[in-house]
């Protein structure tokens, strides 16, 4: 309920408007951010972990897979393949001692 009007003391509100709510908007938006929250949990959960060296959240090298057991994460290094997991082969560019616009440098 919001209600619009005049305070004449601090305990009084003299209202010349009052708005009531739909009760279903206010359930609707509770349960669209419980599960918005729970969504958010889960992924910090499966892709970091507490680095209790440092008190720092890091991302997890191993990511979890749905199993609960721990597998190899898909992006962890751009520069070792092992480490990402993917069988795919990225074609290298070779060095023209130029940058992309061609311009030099």
């Amino acid at each position: 309920m919001t209600a619009f009007g005049t305070l004449e003391n601090e305990s009084t509100l003299d209202a010349d408007r009052t708005v009531t709510d739909e009760l279903w908007g206010s359930l609707y938006m509770g349960v669209v951010s419980v599960i918005g929250g729970c969504w958010v949990l889960a992924r910090l959960v499966r892709g970091w972990r507490v680095d209790h060296d440092r008190l720092a959240l890091v991302p997890r090298t191993e990511a979890l897979t749905s199993d609960g057991h721990r597998g190899t994460a898909r992006s962890a290094s751009l520069g070792d393949e092992s480490v990402r997991g993917s069988s795919e082969v990225q074609g290298e560019r070779p060095d023209t001692g130029h940058h992309r616009d061609d311009g030099d440098r």
